[in-house]
């Protein structure tokens, strides 16, 4: 059986240790939805990651997407399950852990240029994002919504872009995406740290 250790300063990241080693995020259901989720109290689901800052900025990021979720549900948008709200939150993770790994595997480690030119790549590609953010910040956000509107059309999920909430979801999603550069210099880098949870 895997013990599991709750973080202080951090109620919405647990450690299991025998489990994988791995970090988990947990969502506690708020009290007006715990009848919905048929007395439910909290869920988790694995970060596949046994770094605790990583995990720590991941965790920040899913908190904001599964509150934007809860509200979702009081507006009736859909009657979501548990699982429904973990494939979500899956999904992402999953393609940014992968985007960071593709980035990782064409780097000639035995090489110090080829991993200086890597991590030029990945600051260039950052700065390059930031610098749209900042300038045109509305075509990035038409990227986002095409892939947001994907996952949520798939689980059929009403769309209404012009929700505050669904705004700040795609935010949420834009915070991602920035920390995946985070996560492609740590494994370049090789930092030493165990990675092959992910």
């Amino acid at each position: 059986v895997a013990e599991v250790f709750v973080l202080p300063n951090c109620g919405n990241l647990v450690y299991a240790r025998k489990s994988g080693d791995t970090y988990y995020f947990r969502s506690f259901i708020p009290k007006d939805l715990i009848d919905h989720f048929d007395g439910l109290r909290e869920f988790r689901i694995s970060l596949k990651c046994a770094i605790k800052s990583r995990s720590v900025k991941i965790t920040r990021v899913l908190s904001k997407i599964v509150s934007k979720i809860y509200e979702e549900i009081r507006q009736g948008m859909k009657s979501l399950e548990i699982e429904d709200i973990k494939e979500i939150l899956r999904i992402e993770i999953r393609k940014q852990i992968l985007h960071a790994h593709h980035v990782d595997l064409g780097t000639n480690k035995w090489d110090d240029s080829g991993v200086e030119k890597s991590l030029d790549s990945i600051q260039k590609k950052e700065t390059n994002i930031k610098d749209v953010l900042k300038s045109d910040l509305k075509s990035y956000q038409k990227e986002v919504d095409e892939k947001l509107e994907g996952i949520l059309s798939s689980m059929d999920i009403r769309v209404e872009k012009d929700s505050v909430d669904y705004k700040r979801l795609g935010k949420n999603f834009i915070d991602l995406y920035l920390l995946r550069h985070e996560w492609m210099r740590e494994l370049v880098n090789e930092t030493g740290k165990k990675d092959d949870q992910f």
